[in-house]
């Protein structure tokens, strides 16, 4: 009898959740091919892999937003984040090799992950401001992204290392990681003041 409830339970949830669920098996999918075929898999292909779990997040996200389901506890700031930590890190990957994955992965695979999330980042940030501005909830975010991105930039001029041998793009890799860095705090409190 138990056993019954729990099928049936797991049956809803599975029912509403249906979308979701696709997108993790075709993830898994994926990324189990992915590594087998485009990767060495070596240390150096987590960089990878993680740029692949940061792209299905993004997915997730979208898949959100297009069901406007809790559009309202969505940070546009931490998107304004987000996109300025892709947008520093590709303006590196795409030109040098020292911050790339050491293993196949970091020929194309890696760069062509991190372009999509922005492309889909950017995306997100034009529908959530849309459906916020129709739902009437302007100016809620109320940290501002450019401060953090300015400090996050003055931080990496300040302090970065040289596997580039190119301050410009050492100093654009580590201004991605201080930015990401307080994107996912910021987007945690945008949440905790929702609910």
């Amino acid at each position: 009898m138990a056993l019954q409830s729990i099928v049936r339970k797991s049956g809803k949830v599975a029912s509403r959740n249906a979308e979701e669920i696709l997108v993790y098996l075709a993830f898994a999918i994926l990324a189990t091919a992915g590594a087998r075929a485009l990767s060495d898999l070596i240390f150096s292909a987590l960089v990878t892999l993680s740029a692949a779990v940061a792209a299905l997040g993004f997915v997730l996200l979208y898949l959100q937003v297009e069901r406007r389901k809790q559009v309202m506890s969505v940070s546009v700031n931490s998107l304004y984040l987000y996109a300025g930590t892709l947008a520093c890190r590709l303006y590196t990957t795409l030109q040098y090799n020292g911050y790339l994955p050491i293993d196949r992965s970091g020929d194309w695979l890696y760069q062509a992950i991190e372009t999509g999330s922005l492309c889909l980042t950017v995306y997100l940030i034009m529908r959530v401001k849309r459906a916020q501005r129709e739902a009437g909830f302007v100016g809620v975010d109320n940290c501002s992204a450019s401060v953090l991105l300015v400090f996050g930039a003055v931080l990496g001029v300040l302090i970065h290392p040289s596997l580039c041998s190119a301050p410009v793009a050492d100093t654009m890799w580590t201004t991605a990681l201080y930015v990401e860095t307080v994107a996912m705090p910021l987007t945690i409190l945008k949440l905790s003041h929702i609910y």
